[in-house]
């Protein structure tokens, strides 16, 4: 049986999810969630957002898309196509879905094929040059939970959506 297909994201209000290769906040207890969510999984992300995470975890495989055949990364396997990559995430022995973690075109290509969408809503604004697709709402209509949380940092929202309305 195939794993799952999931997308993971932080997405400020005026839909920012990246400035100059990294993320444009610090909220250690939404990146915590992140972590805690895609333990036992597979982290499927392009490039740029594998240079910005820095090396691999111990808990779950790792893959990085890219066209250049050199790269490579401490604790990533390297797919050199999206359809390279989600064959080698569905070969992976670890056991829980695969995650889809950024870039923004990324998200956007595995709109189709992801049944779920796990998205932290930051309650402000940021600069930023890298965006969450505007259209998501058209994949994913059906909210299945959601989680307020007030830090010190900025207020923000986990939730879940799902193509169908089904229950988490």
């Amino acid at each position: 049986m195939p794993k799952p297909i999931y997308q993971i994201v932080a997405v400020a209000r005026n839909g920012v999810i990246g400035l100059n290769r990294k993320l444009p906040w610090r909220i250690p207890e939404e990146w915590d969630y992140f972590i805690s969510t895609t333990s036992g999984g597979v982290m499927v992300m392009g490039r740029v957002c594998a240079e910005e995470f820095g090396q691999g975890m111990t808990d779950r495989d790792m893959l990085a898309i890219t066209h250049d055949t050199d790269f490579s990364l401490p604790g990533f396997l390297v797919g050199h196509s999206l359809k390279e990559a989600l064959e080698m995430a569905q070969a992976s022995p670890q056991p829980g879905p695969i995650w889809i973690c950024g870039g923004e075109q990324i998200y956007q290509e595995t709109f189709d094929i992801s049944s779920r969408l796990y998205i932290s809503f930051i309650q402000r604004e940021f600069d930023g040059d890298t965006y969450f697709p505007e259209d998501w709402r058209e994949t994913f209509p059906h909210e299945l939970s959601r989680q307020d949380y007030a830090t010190a940092e900025v207020p923000y929202s986990v939730c879940i959506y799902g193509k169908e309305p089904e229950k988490v």
